[in-house]
């Protein structure tokens, strides 16, 4: 379980994230989408600026290493992973919804969507990196 949550909660990482939003940016001004492009730019960006705020603002400390099953740097809330995460997976969600008619597919994107976000922040518990 320990392997699965380390794999889930990289789904949250800086560099996923980064390469899963450059490739849908770059894609929706490929399809003239630039409104969504933007969108999703904007929600990647606020983000990481409301996750860095708040991390040095509230100053919250991470577990004992001992009780981590990964090491880490910096402040426990909020998590950068879980936070960007919900915000980039949230929103592409919702910009690929309005793309695909089938009410049938917009549903299991949710589902996909949601899942990915919950799983992701559960993760982060598991691995101990938050209380």
């Amino acid at each position: 379980l320990s392997e699965v949550a380390i794999d889930l909660t990289a789904l949250g990482s800086i560099s996923v994230l980064f390469f899963l939003v450059l490739v849908f940016v770059i894609f929706f001004f490929l399809k003239q989408k630039n409104a969504m492009a933007l969108q999703l730019l904007f929600s990647a960006l606020g983000s990481a600026l409301l996750t860095t705020i708040l991390k040095f603002t509230v100053e919250i400390a991470r577990p004992p290493e001992s009780a981590r099953f990964i090491t880490v740097e910096g402040f426990s809330y909020p998590s950068g992973h879980s936070l960007s995460a919900a915000a980039i997976y949230s929103t592409l969600a919702v910009l690929l919804c309005e793309n695909f008619g089938s009410k049938t597919l917009q549903i299991f994107i949710r589902i996909v969507f949601g899942a990915l976000i919950i799983m992701i922040a559960l993760s982060r518990l598991y691995l101990g990196l938050r209380e």
